[in-house]
């Protein structure tokens, strides 16, 4: 039997071939799964088919578990495929194991998940944790309808131009501090203006950033979320208006834990939804993902709507 090619494998994989760490952890697993004799079909992203359509498929092929090999973009596209209607699974009854091989791996990095070559124990794990995936409905000026999901974090603000600001290169050449690199560029910024609206209150004024995240801590420790997390039931939404620079050095200072009271320019909510609506189009991002000219976007939480393997 061609296990590579069979669609109807109890295995599937989605993996990102870009990097050639990526194709090194599929060898690694495959070559164990033969070991065992499981049988499992393998399907690789493109730029136009990212994830989603590979993992809708595979589970309606009756994947008994899903293994995704990529960044925090793949896995996100992996993710909307899997509890997509086209897949005719119900939330959380197809178990998902991340091999993170991105810039920053976000989620995975905030279920305790860390890069490296592929483990048994890990591979063959039955240990699952029941993890929340954010839902985002963006609708662009010219008045088209995405929806989508995200497992880190949305944003609105400078926060998305800095994601727009990214090029594969810096990427792949820096890893996650690229996007300290970037960013630094947009510090002086006034920021936009946008209207923030959520159970029990509304903002309208002027934002350097607004964020919707679904974890707690970014690379190296920073703090981001600080009640936040995979499995918190609810977003933790991150208003930051237009920091002076004595207003930036308080908030890296916060976010590296030499501070514990939050800075003025922060403002954090608990929220199971979010309304945000710039003054302008602008772009907003999901997990890294830009969605240029955007002119509104609702945010919600699906709780507990991921089985990961752990």
């Amino acid at each position: 039997m061609n296990r590579h090619a069979d669609p109807a494998a109890p295995w599937a994989f989605v993996v990102n071939p870009v990097h050639a760490a990526g194709l090194r952890r599929l060898a690694e697993a495959s070559s164990l799964l033969d070991a065992r004799g499981i049988p499992y079909s393998v399907s690789r992203t493109t730029r136009v088919r990212e994830g989603a359509e590979q993992a809708a498929a595979a589970v309606r092929s009756g994947a008994a578990r899903l293994v995704v090999i990529g960044g925090d973009g793949t896995v996100r596209s992996t993710v909307r495929g899997l509890l997509s209607a086209d897949s005719g699974a119900a939330p959380g009854t197809v178990p998902l194991l991340i091999v993170p091989t991105g810039t920053a791996n976000l989620f995975a990095r905030n279920l305790g998940i860390r890069p490296g070559p592929v483990q048994p124990a890990r591979l063959f794990s039955s240990r699952c944790r029941s993890a929340d995936v954010g839902t985002a409905r963006v609708r662009n000026r010219w008045g088209r309808e995405s929806s989508e999901v995200f497992l880190a974090a949305a944003g609105l603000g400078e926060d998305a131009r800095t994601v727009m600001a990214l090029t594969d290169r810096l990427k792949h050449r820096l890893g996650w501090p690229a996007y300290l690199l970037r960013g630094a560029r947009f510090l002086r910024s006034p920021g936009i203006r946008a209207r923030v609206r959520i159970p029990g209150g509304e903002l309208d004024g002027p934002v350097w950033s607004v964020l919707a995240g679904n974890i707690s801590r970014a690379p190296a420790g920073i703090r981001v979320f600080p009640h936040g997390g995979p499995g918190s039931g609810d977003l933790e939404l991150l208003v930051c208006t237009p920091p002076t620079l004595a207003g930036w050095s308080a908030i890296a200072a916060y976010g590296l834990g030499l501070r514990s009271g939050v800075p003025a320019d922060l403002a954090y909510h608990r929220t199971p939804r979010a309304h945000l609506v710039p003054a302008s189009p602008t772009a907003v991002h999901l997990d890294g993902e830009p969605f240029p000219e955007a002119v509104e976007m609702d945010l919600g939480i699906a709780a507990g709507a991921l089985s990961v393997v752990v």
